[in-house]
């Protein structure tokens, strides 16, 4: 058996804290160096806490305070650390990295076969968003896993789909897949179909996948892992960020996560005090089995 304990956590990339922007957060809880200041030990806490093997999966990762930070913190625990656009993944390195595929998510457009039309792939071309997708291996063990970060558009819904197609058709050669990221999904919408069930029919298309995965929450309990207010949307409590594995992975144990009826009328919105982004952490703590090495 092989346990893991996989993070994901979209931490707010620091050009994007603006109190032009976030118009009902405080200037001090917005200000790059004070929010590092609060997520570092955040880091370090987990760091120190483990009994697992931790693999760490951020978002929205900025290269003028951010990653450097980052860099620092997870070398000085042993980890490897894979970092492109804004997406990052930092392991042990006593694992053994077998591949690496990462980058603009329409580069998948090259290696998968896929009936998009002409428009639809203008629409991806269109756009930068990022993925890693690391293929690892446990030396003692000699179990083989798959986990894959990105973060997907948030404004266009069709984009979004044919993003979340392109990663999960590029999926489906692997066994062992933990996928997780910021998904800009509300846990309502039934593009998450697509994930779940493996099949989605709407008025972009209809679509199926050869593989589906489970969520390691119960998506249906209204969970939030966003808590914000900005210039566009006055209060924004939603779950957008998720961790998914393969059906045959044991999920056996999840972050505490809030409701969104607890936060009906709290106006302490991200970043806060407590919070230095307008996400929060999430992790999950699996087990994949030999059986499926």
């Amino acid at each position: 058996m092989l346990t893991l304990k996989i993070f994901s956590y979209n931490i707010l990339e620091d050009r994007l804290s603006n109190p032009d922007f976030f118009i009902n957060s405080k200037n001090e809880h917005l200000d790059k160096y004070n929010r590092i200041k609060k997520l570092i030990p955040i880091i370090n806490t987990e760091l120190n806490n483990s009994k697992y093997y931790n693999i760490f999966c951020i978002q929205e990762v900025g290269i003028d305070v951010q990653a450097s930070e980052l860099y620092k913190i997870f070398f000085q625990y042993n980890y490897d650390v894979i970092f492109v656009g804004d997406v990052f993944i930092a392991y042990p390195n006593t694992f053994e990295l077998i591949s690496c595929n990462m980058g603009n998510i329409s580069k998948l457009l090259k290696i998968i076969n896929n009936n998009f039309s002409d428009k639809q792939i203008q629409l991806i071309n269109s756009k930068y968003k990022y993925f890693i997708m690391l293929h690892l291996k446990e030396k003692l063990t000699n179990i083989e896993f798959t986990i894959a970060n990105t973060h997907l558009i948030a404004m266009n819904h069709e984009l979004k789909i044919l993003q979340l197609i392109l990663l999960l058709t590029t999926l489906n050669k692997y066994k062992n897949v933990i996928f997780v990221g910021d998904l800009n999904i509300e846990s309502t919408n039934n593009v998450l179909n697509l994930i779940t069930d493996g099949v989605l029919n709407n008025e972009f298309g209809e679509y199926k996948l050869q593989k589906k995965y489970k969520s390691a929450y119960n998506i249906s309990k209204n969970f939030i892992t966003t808590h914000t207010s900005n210039r566009i949307t006055p209060i924004y409590t939603e779950m957008l960020d998720y961790i998914f594995v393969s059906p045959h992975i044991k999920v056996l144990d999840c972050k505490k996560l809030y409701e969104k009826n607890q936060f009906k009328n709290n106006n302490n919105y991200w970043p806060s005090d407590d919070e230095p982004s307008d996400h929060t952490l999430i992790w999950a703590i699996i087990e994949i089995g030999r059986a499926h090495v």
